[in-house]
């Protein structure tokens, strides 16, 4: 598994989390609208790392039999042990994190927290896709 990608997705739970700390903690309306535009962004780039890695995995059922658990969330041993629990973990922390922000305050702009997720579940579809082991059909 790339370092890259493991770096990726451990900055993107970290961004995450200081920036709903900071909204959460410092009631600057800048920074509370800072912190939802990058929680926006987030959403987008996981978005399209989403489809990216649906592309992938279309690519390579031709040849492999894919499964959704094994693309999508890393299951049947499709990566190594630790590689899932780290990814798996990155997405927890962001789905954690933009709950917790969601229901501190759910009227503000913390509450864009909740689309954070789809950031780490893009990294992970296209981790699966990617460098998932498959078996040949």
């Amino acid at each position: 598994m790339s370092l890259q990608t493991l770096r990726v997705a451990t900055a993107g739970a970290a961004i995450a989390q200081v920036l709903l700390t900071a909204a959460a903690l410092l009631l600057s309306d800048q920074v509370r609208a800072a912190a939802a535009a990058a929680f926006a962004l987030l959403f987008f780039v996981g978005s399209f790392l989403f489809l990216w890695g649906l592309l992938v995995a279309a690519a390579r059922s031709r040849d492999e039999d894919l499964d959704v658990g094994g693309v999508f969330f890393l299951s049947g041993g499709s990566v190594s042990g630790a590689d899932r629990r780290w990814f798996l973990g990155s997405l927890a922390v962001q789905a954690i994190v933009g709950l917790g922000g969601a229901i501190v305050a759910p009227f503000t702009a913390l509450a864009f927290g909740i689309l954070v997720p789809m950031f780490g579940l893009g990294i992970v579809a296209l981790v699966g896709a990617k460098h998932g082991s498959f078996r040949s059909k």
